[in-house]
């Protein structure tokens, strides 16, 4: 979850794959206020890519968020044979401990009905990005 800081268009967003033909599906929430919210969704990509590796993927349309509007980025996401295809960020070692897990709001599902909060639940971070314009 994210909030706007002004009018602006959200284009793309960007994910790690974490392992070869990974297929995904991108969505839009607008106006967020709680995981009930997650089920407006807009589709805005999907694909496959071939190989592991970071992908910002642009939206077939743009969607507009307005000044101080929570909305969501939902990432549905499959790589054969893993079991958590989804890239995290932790706190695991002295190497990572400057990673900041009261920076967003993260949710993860298993089929996309109930919903988890990773900061809280998992201490954990999604690695998902979103890309926008000022308009």
């Amino acid at each position: 979850v994210y909030k706007a800081e002004s009018a602006e268009l959200l284009q793309a967003a960007g994910f790690y794959a974490t392992g070869k033909e990974t297929s995904y599906e991108l969505f839009i929430v607008k106006d967020f206020k709680d995981t009930d919210s997650l089920e407006e969704r807009i589709k805005v990509a999907e694909g496959n890519v071939a190989n592991a590796g970071y992908y910002t993927i642009k939206f077939d349309k743009e969607i507009q968020v307005e000044p101080n509007e929570e909305f969501a980025v939902i990432l549905h996401i499959t790589t054969p044979g893993s079991v958590h295809p989804m890239a995290i960020e932790y706190v695991a070692d002295e190497m990572t401990a400057n990673v900041d897990l009261t920076d967003g709001k993260g949710y993860i599902s298993i089929g996309g009905a109930r919903w988890e909060n990773t900061e809280k639940n998992q201490k954990c971070n999604l690695c998902l990005k979103v890309y926008s314009a000022c308009k």
